[in-house]
């Protein structure tokens, strides 16, 4: 009987002063596919009367793409603030558009389970950002093609020199006598 009683006032207290509010998020996010973004977090701060273990759950349109989907608190504290980190990884067959990614906290007690607060983060693909080292050969595709014809016209001008210049062993003025 002592259990029940006891039971059922730390579920009231739950239900009444276990409060939190988000304490760290980034809410909106720029990626392009295929890149990964690491060290993001999410953070909780208990705001209630007493202490509680808090987890946070993924879901929405990116939440297959966050590793882990589960984000795990521990014991908070009244007063406490504890935080998470998860990444992203962004594949490289979505198309450029805007997604969302829903954290849904909540503070559980034995098999209880209250429902705290929803983090909205705003993430955006964009397309793939070329890295410049890997643009090297067409470059040097562009600049042998741009300086070919200038590298055989000044070979061409070399042996037109030479060959004038061995057939004629003196130069005559046609315009004077």
């Amino acid at each position: 009987m002592k259990w029940i009683v006891r039971s059922i006032l730390f579920v009231t207290c739950l239900l009444l002063f276990a409060q939190a509010e988000v304490a760290l998020c980034q809410d909106q996010i720029t990626a392009s596919r295929g890149e990964t973004v690491s060290n993001l977090q999410l953070g909780l701060q208990n705001t209630g009367l007493i202490g509680y273990e808090a987890y946070a759950d993924a879901r929405g349109d990116a939440a297959s793409w966050c590793v882990p989907m589960r984000l795990l608190f521990g014991y908070v504290g009244p007063g406490e603030t504890k935080s998470a980190t998860y990444r992203l990884i962004i594949p490289r067959d979505v198309s450029p558009d805007t997604y969302y990614l829903f954290w849904d906290c909540y503070a559980r007690s034995g098999s209880y389970t209250k429902h705290l607060f929803s983090s909205t983060v705003r993430i955006t693909v964009v397309a793939a950002m070329r890295d410049p080292v890997l643009l090297l050969p067409l470059w040097a595709v562009v600049c042998a093609a741009a300086l070919a014809p200038l590298w055989h016209w000044t070979k061409k001008e070399k042996r037109y020199h030479k060959k004038l210049s061995d057939s004629t062993d003196y130069v005559v003025d046609v315009n004077h006598n």
